[in-house]
């Protein structure tokens, strides 16, 4: 694309002005312009695949926690906490216990879930601007 954009206009001008116009040298390095435009959509392109994985890593993170709390909950139904079930008391107390244990993994379920929700938005988000095109000529 170098010389693209002057060579384009001068030879529009040339058929305004005619041949014998003296048109101004050319001060703008457009090949140097178009190597740093390279470099910063390469990089563009790195940082956004960077982004991706992040965000797949991030993902996969909210997955083995949300395994976690599966295998947390299957610990604590299990258990009895040194009480006997069969006192009425101690019943009682266990059946409380189930409920602050239930409450407790539901709401950082709902919050690892609101997350995951945030973050695969954000990967859809990155994928689209991995089918960005720039409108050049």
């Amino acid at each position: 694309m170098a010389g693209f954009l002057t060579d384009e206009l001068n030879r529009e001008l040339m058929d305004v002005l005619g041949k014998d116009a003296a048109l101004p040298k050319d001060k703008v390095d457009y090949d140097k312009i178009d190597k740093g435009k390279s470099a910063a959509e390469g990089a563009f392109h790195k940082s956004r695949d960077e982004l991706e994985a992040n965000i797949l890593a991030l993902l996969n993170f909210i997955s083995d926690y949300k395994n976690g709390l599966k295998q947390t909950a299957a610990a604590y139904a299990k258990n009895d906490f040194g009480l006997n079930p069969k006192k009425p008391d101690d019943a009682k107390k266990l059946k409380a216990a189930e409920k602050v244990i239930a409450k407790f993994l539901s709401d950082f379920n709902a919050m690892w879930d609101q997350e995951s929700k945030a973050l695969t938005e954000l990967q859809n988000h990155a994928i689209q601007m991995a089918k960005y095109k720039s409108s050049q000529r």
